[in-house]
């Protein structure tokens, strides 16, 4: 008899005991004789020695029901990912998707400590308890439940107008004062629902968190305590060859192994290997640390993980995370402007790897849309030779006039041209603009290699645009590319190169490109196809002043 079927799973790095799980004690033959009210957590997670990552994946997927080998591997983690909250505490999960993915099969029908509220409706009273009661009414469903799962979000209503303030204080904290009482409760909240239109089509209009009810109104606050977003619309609608005919363990087996396993934080893995980036606030920390925590419990419980399985967890933990910010940036703009999460390795902080979410990815890279202020992509050649284009997000925030700046480590020559691009930016802003009150501001700059052709001493001019358009909170022109080089003396280089800077900038989207007046000339040696479809926007010669403004339409 066959508990894992036909498939060849990868084997993982770490070293297993070359042993099958037909040996293991937790196979198929030996699920009956298991007596629930007494598993032996610490026998179970022995048994993980046994099996490869793939192995073990494969079981849990079966025993809830569904066949892996019908799934991709992101498929396999998001059905994994629902399991989080029954073995994660105080974890806040949302996944909204298309209609018949099974969203609300895991909290009803394998885990007998997770309750389902259907429709999305309840009380104040229910979920929190009742004010000032000595009675087991006092906690709510949260103090009673492992899991609390609100089905159909769009249907969730409550008199109290309270209910969502009290519902933040407890995602953030796991604690809520009701009445004259301060109550700990450690049940996680699922909040699934549907979304009527594609992706892409939502984004257009608005955001991802729209079909929660109007008593959310954008809440940014309320949506920055979730802690993974599970991208529904990646998940395949449920078929018959979705459901397993092969064995795994029983539900009651794997319930309880998630309840003991919410005792144990997994969280410190992660510091073995990876620190996170500066985009990272406390918020997103945790639930980083969470969503890796709960997916490591599940798929690691001996906790036998090298560098490449923490890796493959924390690029999955981030994915989710940063959807959500991604979202609160739409909602509150420049509040939530750090969505760049990412990490670096432990042992090479300069290697920085930056997690992004597919449905945010532009087809090219210059989107022709709007940008965030301080948002600009500058066109200049690498250290390296080749000509490459560069995102510039530069952000500005209370202070004393300093400048600070990421991505580009300690490459003198590029700090340079930056600190160069920043002088100019401090004496000359102010005919950019006027009344700018720069001097109250401090400025952060995140230097993006997006082609990751090595980083460029040519973008100055640039990043003295980025910095006027953060500073004046005014986004440059849609779909514009920015060549030019800007000595610390507030002399400007000739443009050099030009049929390779056009090329270049058309290819990776820019519908406009700013140039000098005396580049008109060597814009006649540059080819018709090259230029059609990208207009140049000129600027007086030397000029950096001029090409701020040009480049802000001023």
């Amino acid at each position: 008899m066959e508990v894992f079927g036909d498939d060849a799973p990868r084997r993982s790095k770490a070293k297993r005991k070359k042993r099958g799980p037909e040996d293991s004690p937790f196979s198929v033959a030996s699920l009956t004789p298991i007596q629930m009210p007494n598993l032996d957590l610490d026998a179970m997670v022995d048994e993980r020695q046994y099996f490869t990552r793939d192995e073990w994946l494969n079981m849990l997927l079966r025993s809830a029901g569904y066949e892996p080998g019908e799934l991709s591997e992101k498929e396999r983690l998001h059905f994994i990912e629902r399991m989080v909250p029954l073995i994660e505490r105080n974890y806040n999960l949302c996944e909204l998707g298309p209609r018949g993915t099974g969203k609300s099969h895991i909290y009803k029908e394998v885990s007998p400590y997770a309750i389902l509220l259907s429709g999305g409706q309840t009380t104040t009273a229910n979920l929190f308890g009742r004010m000032n009661s000595m009675r087991a009414d006092r906690v709510g469903l949260v103090g009673h439940w492992d899991c609390v799962t609100f089905d159909e979000v769009a249907g969730m209503r409550f008199k109290d107008t309270n209910a969502v303030q009290i519902m933040k204080d407890y995602m953030a904290s796991g604690s809520y004062a009701r009445g004259r009482d301060q109550i700990n409760a450690d049940a996680s909240m699922v909040f699934e629902g549907n979304i009527n239109d594609t992706v892409q089509n939502v984004l257009k209009t608005t955001h991802l968190f729209d079909p929660f009810p109007p008593e959310f109104n954008n809440d940014s606050a309320f949506f920055d305590r979730i802690h993974y977003y599970l991208p529904g619309w990646e998940i395949p609608k449920m078929r018959s060859s979705l459901l397993t005919g092969h064995y795994g363990l029983i539900t009651d087996c794997l319930s309880e192994f998630c309840k003991e396993m919410r005792r144990k934080d997994f969280t410190h893995h992660i510091d073995r290997y990876f620190r996170f980036n500066s985009d990272f606030n406390k918020r997103d920390e945790i639930a980083v640390r969470k969503t890796f925590s709960g997916l490591a419990k599940l798929l690691f419980p001996d906790e036998a993980m090298d560098k490449d399985d923490v890796r493959w967890l924390l690029d999955y933990a981030i994915e989710g995370r940063r959807r959500v910010k991604e979202q609160l940036k739409i909602m509150a703009g420049v509040e939530f402007i750090d969505v760049n999460l990412g990490y670096m390795d432990a042992d090479n902080p300069q290697d920085v790897h930056v997690v992004r979410v597919p449905e945010q990815t532009e087809d090219t890279l210059i989107p022709d849309g709007p940008l965030l202020s301080g948002h600009v992509f500058g066109v200049g050649r690498s250290q390296g030779g080749e000509v490459a284009v560069y995102k510039l997000e530069n952000k500005a925030v209370a202070g004393e006039c300093k400048f600070k700046h990421e991505g580009v480590a300690f490459n003198k020559p590029v700090r340079d041209t930056l600190e160069a691009a920043f002088d100019n930016f401090v004496n000359l802003a102010n005919r950019v603009a006027p009344g700018m009150h720069i001097g109250s501001k401090d400025y952060l700059l995140f230097y993006n290699d997006l082609q990751s052709k090595g980083l460029s001493e040519e973008v100055s001019l640039a990043e003295f645009v980025g910095l006027c358009s953060a500073a004046c909170n005014r986004p440059v022109m849609p779909a514009l590319a920015i060549p030019g080089i800007l000595r610390m003396s507030g002399s400007m280089d000739e443009i050099r190169g030009l049929e390779d800077i056009m090329r270049v900038a058309k290819n990776a989207g820019a519908k406009r490109v700013i140039l000098p007046l005396s580049a008109i000339a060597g814009l006649q040696s540059v080819s018709s196809e090259i230029i059609s479809g990208l207009s140049p926007v000129f600027y007086m010669d030397g000029d950096p002043v001029d090409a701020a403004k040009k480049a802000l339409d001023l």
